[in-house]
């Protein structure tokens, strides 16, 4: 009977959901003992992958599956000190049910004296739901899915003009370049002498408050001086009239 192992592991489809493959490893082949001359291959395995969700019902215990049911089939040749000799140990799934390709890395199995256990890691995520919007120093934007994971999304560009004083006011508090305003360096935050982004921060005052306060108050007094003035002009006017009458 052929030595058959099996370890599974979960990948996910282009809306997210978890897919269960299973991974049946046979050994196929060994080397002659003692042989001749150290062998090549020490020891070959052929892995059939397998969906999960559709294991026949009716078969072993240990091969569950039609002969003909594998989503990708490779072999993997081991030399004497258990590397793979053959491939670099990927093959890839075309899984008609998800209508995706993907590709499985198996260069990491070695052929050791020991138990057989697998494990895998996939580079996807299950769905997950956008939780926060969070932009770094260096403009880049990030989604903060709620499963913990951050996904860059976005590079905010900066703009450095030589005169900003000459820069066209348009509507909603932006501004155009123009003739006048001269050349426009853009680039991304801390390159080409540009600086650094500040998320969530206001944009402060660049005026002395106390100075702008004690003009104001200034103004205001010329302004009643000046109103007394204007006051005291009229009744002189409405005296000269009077002494007319």
């Amino acid at each position: 009977t052929a030595d058959t192992k099996k370890f599974s592991m979960v990948a996910y489809d282009t809306l997210g959901n978890k897919v269960m493959y299973d991974f049946y490893f046979t050994k196929t082949s060994v080397a002659a003992t003692p042989p001749p001359a150290p062998p090549a291959v020490n020891s070959s395995w052929e892995v059939a992958i397998f969906r999960n969700a559709n294991a026949a019902t009716g078969g072993t215990t240990s091969f569950p599956y039609s002969a003909g049911g594998a989503v990708g089939t490779t072999t993997l040749d081991f030399d004497a000190n258990g590397k793979i000799t053959n491939s670099t140990g990927s093959v890839n799934i075309a899984d008609t049910v998800t209508g995706q390709s993907i590709n499985m890395d198996l260069s990491g199995f070695t052929q050791l004296g020991a138990a057989f256990a697998g494990t895998g890691t996939p580079n996807g995520q299950a769905a997950s739901p956008v939780k926060d919007v969070t932009i770094d120093g260096d403009g880049i934007v990030y989604a903060k899915y709620e499963d913990g994971t951050n996904k860059p999304l976005y590079r905010i560009p900066l703009a450095n003009v030589a005169s900003p004083d000459k820069l066209t006011l348009q509507s909603g508090n932006v501004y155009s370049a123009n003739g006048q305003s001269g050349v426009t360096v853009t680039g991304f935050p801390q390159t080409n002498g540009l600086g650094t982004i500040k998320s969530g921060a206001l944009e402060g005052s660049n005026v002395d408050l106390a100075g702008e306060l004690t003009e104001m108050i200034e103004s205001q007094r010329s302004y009643t001086a000046n109103s007394k003035v204007f006051q005291t002009g009229s009744d002189i006017m409405d005296v000269l009239v009077n002494l007319k009458r």
